[in-house]
């Protein structure tokens, strides 16, 4: 669709006319060959460890282990496994307009008693193949597991059905239902379908 040496149209203009992003046209990283499987396990099992390592560190880790690697080689090893260094990035602490600000419902609420607020949180657990989703509510106040379920994939119902069992089977519900930000980010619309499940 889009011709890299037109004679009259630059590539710019072209993704411009036809409203297509230009990172799309970006070549795909390379495949991997024979020879890189035993770096990409190396490289794997450091940066299951610490995720922090960019190219230079784990140059330097492969370099303990007798693996003299360039930094290019790592670079282009890490596009192919999608993985890149866990560090803050540029305006991390500003908010975008688009995002919805939630009220903090507890800002002058002491907590004092049980089942007063019952919070919900999301999480990964790392496997051998892949990782699954545990969501958990707890009890604020003495901090008591309440309820868990565990799922291998994230959709919109897996909190929310998980709050409307226990708050069904529940002699007495909480007069705060906490979802953290994890859950906000994580589960689409999620505070919302709380916010409706506790209605119920």
């Amino acid at each position: 669709m889009i011709t890299p040496n037109h004679p009259k149209l630059s590539v710019r203009r072209q993704s411009k006319l036809l409203n297509v992003n230009r990172n799309r046209l970006k070549k795909p990283p390379g495949k991997l060959i024979r020879i890189d499987t035993e770096l990409v396990r190396l490289i794997d099992g450091i940066y299951m460890e610490c995720p922090l390592y960019g190219q230079r560190q784990l140059r330097n880790k492969l370099e303990k282990l007798d693996h003299h690697v360039g930094r290019s080689r790592i670079r282009r090893l890490m596009k192919i496994m999608g993985i890149e260094a866990l560090c803050p990035k540029p305006s991390t602490s500003t908010p975008s307009p688009a995002h919805k600000k939630y009220p903090y419902p507890l800002r002058n609420v002491k907590v004092t008693e049980v089942d007063q607020v019952w919070c919900i949180d999301i999480t990964y657990i790392p496997m051998p193949q892949g990782h699954c989703h545990l969501v958990a509510i707890m009890e604020w106040h003495s901090r008591a597991v309440l309820a868990w379920e565990v799922s291998n994939k994230m959709d919109t119902g897996f909190a929310s059905k998980l709050s409307k069992e226990r708050l069904s089977g529940q002699a007495v519900n909480p007069r705060f239902l906490m979802p953290t930000r994890a859950l906000n980010l994580r589960v689409p619309n999620g505070w919302k379908r709380l916010k409706e499940t506790e209605s119920k």
